[in-house]
């Protein structure tokens, strides 16, 4: 059971699932072969923050607080405040599951894709996370932009004005 004040599951399914169509189109303007393995990645990519969430509700909560307090990514605060953050859990998990290591890198390092042993598959999820969180907080966008990893844009060779034509293609209103 995940406590409603720690996830709200729609919202992070929404987030999910957006980030695993846009990791898709993504690898598609890369010229990636069998992009289907980036949704998968784009779609698990957090399932680490579901794991702390239920395993370690307080030190979620206090994570969450201070990453809203301090205005820094979620991600650090657990690495601060637990020692560890999501991506790590969740690339423990991906590896328990035996996922293919990329799938697995994509997983761990999409917050650090400079990290990843294979980081193109980690860049394009990397960037499509930047760009879902672009997605639901559109007056977020150059905070989040400053943001994101320098060596993913380069790893991928995209540009930043490919973020509204693939939000845009990607969840068409």
């Amino acid at each position: 059971q995940i406590p409603v004040d720690l996830a709200n599951m729609a919202s992070f399914w929404r987030h999910s699932i957006f980030t695993g169509i846009v990791a898709k189109l993504l690898a598609q303007e890369c010229g990636v072969l069998h992009t289907e393995r980036l949704f998968v990645a784009g779609l698990l990519h957090d399932l680490g923050k579901l794991l702390i969430i239920h395993k370690m509700p307080e030190q979620a909560q206090k994570a969450l607080r201070r990453s809203v307090a301090i205005d820094e990514p979620v991600h650090l605060a657990e690495r601060t405040l637990i020692g560890f953050d999501h991506g790590a859990v969740g690339g423990a998990l991906a590896t328990l599951w035996g996922l293919p290591p990329a799938l697995l890198g994509a997983i761990r390092f999409h917050h650090e894709p400079d990290a990843a042993p294979d980081s193109l598959e980690a860049s394009l999820v990397h960037l499509a996370n930047t760009i879902a969180h672009i997605a639901e907080a559109p007056d977020q966008r150059e905070a989040l932009l400053a943001r994101s990893s320098p060596h993913a844009w380069k790893m991928s060779s995209l540009e930043p004005g490919i973020i509204e034509p693939v939000i845009a293609k990607a969840h068409p209103l």
